[in-house]
């Protein structure tokens, strides 16, 4: 079997009964930062940009070819990652497996035969109705959503795949208006944004976040954080909550489009009853519109705001390295920075905390 012929993302494992609950039980993971450059996910060849590319190459050919970002490549791009992954699972601390068994899974879902139902996006049958009847999305409604908002977005940096984030690379570092759905490692997906000098996090439960969102927050925005005093400010807007486990995904590419429009999506209340039905649609048609919203628009109440610190005064810059959460006072550092070895028990501590 080709690289090319596997599919570009992986699936997570099906939605727990309770979604919130869930956050006692948090994925640890390790992450790099790559410099974003604007979307270029263009239906032709011309002058696209891989954004998995550390070194990005700009291609002035009509036609595709190896450089560009096309479905083919991300998918060769994106079992490549995985495959690293793997081969770097020799450890035998419990980080360490379940970071293998993860990406396991995730290899395996990747070989599976599947089944094209929109060939714009690329979806399978059981995608297909895991959408209809009413599951919680898949990475592979995730990211085609958001390959069609890059394609109709070009400008927007983010919109990479959900798991990206999860690996060692890990997502590129934003330096304009950004989009990117995030999962949080405990089966529920968010929202984040850069827009209007701000980075926000859009959140259908209002879950607190996990230690592994946080740092692919930071690692992605870092760009934006208040260098005098290391932290990265998140803004929670009030928006309208979801009703049950299984709808997170569809509010945030609801929310996404309508970010992507200028819109303020705090007021809006959108048709839960149609947002699944609206969502097929756009797939089948291959572009995203605004989802259905009621004729009311919500009460907006407080606006809360989150501080993600980094106890680092390194001054890295474009590249912070491997990214850890301290035990004790739980912020993050960078662990070059650190003149100690690395723990055995896979539980670190920073310089102030471990004296």
């Amino acid at each position: 079997m080709r690289d090319a012929d596997l599919p570009a993302e992986p699936e997570f494992v099906p939605a727990v009964p309770d979604a919130a609950a869930g956050e006692l039980h948090v994925r640890h993971r390790v992450i790099k930062v790559r410099t974003a450059s604007p979307n270029s996910c263009t239906d032709r060849g011309s002058q696209a940009t891989s954004s998995e590319s550390k070194a990005p190459v700009v291609v002035a050919s009509r036609s595709p070819t190896k450089e560009e970002d096309t479905p083919e490549s991300r998918q060769t791009s994106q079992v490549r990652i995985i495959t690293s992954v793997l081969s770097k699972g020799g450890k035998s601390d419990k980080k360490s497996t379940r970071r293998v068994t993860f990406t396991q899974v995730v290899l395996d879902r990747h070989t599976e035969e599947r089944k094209v139902e929109w060939p714009g996006v690329k979806l399978s049958a059981r995608d297909k109705v895991a959408l209809t009847f009413g599951e919680m999305l898949t990475d592979n409604h995730i990211q085609a959503a958001q390959r069609l908002l890059c394609r109709q977005y070009p400008a927007l940096q983010g919109l990479e795949a959900p798991a990206v984030g999860h690996c060692e690379d890990g997502f590129a570092k934003m330096t304009g208006k950004a989009l990117q759905i995030l999962h949080n490692g405990n089966m529920h997906w968010v929202l984040s944004s850069y827009t209007g000098g701000q980075v926000c996090l859009f959140d259908s439960l209002g879950v607190a976040m996990t230690p592994s969102l946080q740092i692919q927050l930071y690692q992605s925005y870092a760009a934006f954080a208040d260098q005098a005093r290391n932290v990265l400010t998140v803004i929670f807007p009030d928006v309208q909550r979801q009703k049950n486990v299984f709808d997170c995904g569809l509010f945030a590419i609801a929310w996404a489009v309508d970010i992507a429009e200028g819109q303020d999506v705090s007021r809006v209340v959108y048709d839960d009853r149609k947002m699944r039905s609206h969502l097929e649609t756009c797939f089948e048609q291959g572009k995203l519109t605004p989802f259905p919203r009621l004729t009311s628009r919500r009460k907006v109440g407080p606006t809360k705001a989150h501080q993600i610190s980094l106890v680092c005064r390194c001054e890295q810059g474009g590249r912070l390295g491997r990214m850890e959460r301290c035990k004790a006072c739980r912020r993050i550092f960078h662990v070059s920075c650190l003149p100690v070895s690395p723990p055995r028990d896979g539980t670190w501590a920073c310089g102030d905390c471990a004296m």
